[in-house]
């Protein structure tokens, strides 16, 4: 063997085998791939997630957007409810005005009439009989004979207007109540003047009982606000209202979450 075939023959067996092109290409390879398939199923799942994510978000706001409108639905109803109660009340009112009875403005002739309305119609404290100088009586038994003309119960339907009032505490009885007032006309007829002034008393408690029905789940509760946002019904005693002791405007409070409820 000569010189330059031996050196040959010894270069070729000491290269690495690995170091051949084809050795090169076919382990680079390998990890490319594993690469790309990391980035493809990492990509896969992130796009999963975050389109999960949003239709999650979306589902949920169109469950809130329901169960808003279905809450504020019946709230609603509830309202009505006592709109729908406190109007028989005035038609109630109303009904006493227009008999022969009251139209008397008598005491000694309607009382024994009124008193037995009180009886029967659980919904209101007391029932009384103005004239119109303002001289009031009233089912309270025992109760004094009082001038009323500084009432706005009174000043109103004396005026000719069916009128609910704000809550006060009542003369007669010193009961927490709201006023329903009705003009007394001796014909009947809307265009002729008051001749007097029948009202009925609805005591706060009551009215806090029929609020306090209206349930909408756990934690919930009902309030009763008049026409400026004063708390007639509230479960923190602090927000209630009367003509003599009035509260804080709801509508006007601090807290934006509470003026806007």
């Amino acid at each position: 063997m000569s010189a330059l075939s031996f050196w040959q023959s010894s270069q070729s067996a000491k290269k690495p085998v690995g170091d051949s092109p084809s050795s090169f290409s076919t382990n680079s390879g390998k990890p490319s791939r594993r690469l790309l398939a990391k980035v493809i199923v990492g990509g896969t799942t992130l796009f999963v997630v975050v389109g999960a994510y949003f239709s999650y978000q979306t589902v949920r706001s169109i469950m809130l957007a329901n169960l808003k409108n279905q809450v504020l639905s019946e709230v609603k109803q509830s309202r009505d409810e006592i709109d729908r109660w406190l109007a028989i009340l005035k038609v109630r009112v109303e009904m006493l005005a227009n008999t022969d009875i009251v139209r008397s403005v008598d005491w000694s002739i309607a009382s024994n009439y009124l008193k037995a309305e009180h009886q029967r119609i659980e919904d209101f404290s007391l029932f009384a009989l103005t004239t119109p100088d303002g001289w009031r009586e009233s089912t309270v038994p025992n109760s004094k004979r009082g001038n009323v003309t500084d009432r706005r119960w009174f000043q109103r339907s004396i005026a000719g207007y069916v009128y609910v009032g704000d809550p006060m505490i009542a003369r007669a009885n010193g009961v927490s109540s709201v006023a329903i007032s009705s003009p007394i006309r001796r014909d009947g007829n809307p265009s002729s003047p008051p001749i007097g002034v029948v009202h009925g008393n609805v005591a706060v408690d009551r009215i806090n009982y029929v609020t306090d029905t209206l349930r909408y789940g756990k934690n919930s509760y009902a309030f009763t606000l008049n026409s400026v946002g004063q708390a007639i019904v509230h479960p923190n005693p602090a927000f209630m209202t009367t003509i003599e002791k009035p509260g804080m405007k709801l509508v006007e409070a601090a807290d934006p979450g509470l003026a806007a409820m």
